[in-house]
């Protein structure tokens, strides 16, 4: 239920960690460079693990897509992540089950398409340490060392706005460029959108940002000299 998703502090890929953690404790003489492939992750099914009355494509489901592929970014012997799938196989052009990332019927990205496009568009070419949760919000951040950018992306599960505190250690920020919204009427609704919004202001090197119910907020800051 959105109920246990909202208030849940475990882990979602908490399995995968404990692979990387088996792997990491045995004695294969390149248990430091063996990858993890993950052959095939979704949040999403139309049967079996949701309630009768909860079983379309909706906006919470998709922001338990978002968090389990910001989850796979952060563990460092995953090397190779495929969601399944791009439209369902099953269904041909009625694609009437609306399972995967997109839709041939509607000529659209469903939920899950739109967390995960989020994510991708934007990321950068490095994952970098971030809080993982406070409260109902989690992170992740990923830096373009190249193009002095940082992407941090924040997911506010609860049912009401919330306002995050974000500082960045180890350098500074010099502007706040863009900042994206992806979020919609409510945990079930089934046609979310990603919108452009105003990008917070930075004050003293910090970042106050509102975060919508039920949603993921991207900002992406310029960064300045090491500090």
């Amino acid at each position: 239920s959105y109920e246990a998703y909202r208030t849940s502090t475990k882990r979602i890929a908490s399995g995968i960690e404990r692979a990387e953690e088996a792997i990491l404790a045995s004695t294969h003489p390149r248990k430091d460079t063996l990858p993890i492939l993950v052959t095939e992750f979704s949040s999403y099914s139309p049967a079996g693990i949701y309630a009768a009355n909860d079983r379309q494509q909706d906006l919470w489901k998709s922001l338990v897509t978002f968090d389990l592929a910001a989850e796979l970014l952060r563990i460092r012997a995953v090397r190779y992540a495929t969601f399944w799938s791009l439209h369902d196989p099953f269904s041909g052009q009625d694609d009437s089950s609306l399972v995967g990332l997109a839709s041939t019927r509607r000529e659209a990205l469903l939920p899950q398409g739109q967390a995960l496009a989020l994510l991708a568009r934007h990321l950068g070419t490095e994952v970098v340490d971030s809080t993982f949760q406070v409260g109902a919000v989690r992170s992740l951040a990923s830096v373009d060392r190249e193009g002095g950018r940082l992407m941090v992306w924040l997911v506010n599960r609860e049912l009401h706005e919330t306002t995050a505190a974000v500082t960045v250690r180890g350098a500074s920020v010099a502007a706040v460029r863009d900042a994206w919204v992806y979020g919609g009427k409510g945990p079930q609704d089934e046609v979310p959108m990603t919108r452009q919004v105003a990008p917070p202001a930075l004050s003293d090197g910090g970042i106050r940002a509102e975060l919508p119910p039920c949603s993921v907020t991207l900002l992406v800051l310029g960064l300045g000299p090491a500090s």
